[in-house]
């Protein structure tokens, strides 16, 4: 199973993205809309929703966090799905828009030396 991440940042996953049969898809955080304005339900949701603004989640599965928390939206959601059985990782939006969020990327990724685990952008 190829699990694809979609994080809030530079929406790169628009035009990258590819369907591959049997694709696990996890919106983190306000990665959620931009999966709801391509049409795709989110398999899984994880994060603190703060930048929602009070919107629907919808997706087959949904984890909640409060805001203030020892680990990013993006920790936490590799917490969860890297416990499941998985060909590769890959996770969208995790760079530009803001240095914090793009670093925090690199910290987490720093935590798995799992070589199946991958950032994509252009």
């Amino acid at each position: 199973m190829i699990i694809k991440v979609i994080a809030a940042g530079l929406n790169d996953f628009t035009a990258l993205y590819k369907y591959d049969k049997g694709e696990y898809i996890v919106a983190v955080d306000a990665g959620l809309e931009v999966l709801q304005k391509m049409g795709i339900e989110a398999d899984l949701a994880i994060g603190d929703f703060d930048s929602l603004e009070k919107k629907p989640i919808k997706a087959r599965e949904v984890h909640t966090f409060p805001s203030k928390k020892e680990k990013s939206d993006l920790a936490l959601a590799l917490d969860f799905i890297t416990k499941k059985e998985f060909e590769k990782i890959q996770i969208y939006n995790a760079t530009g828009m803001r240095l914090d969020h793009f670093f925090s990327a690199i910290f987490d990724l720093a935590n798995f030396s799992d070589g199946r685990i991958e950032i994509i952008d252009r």
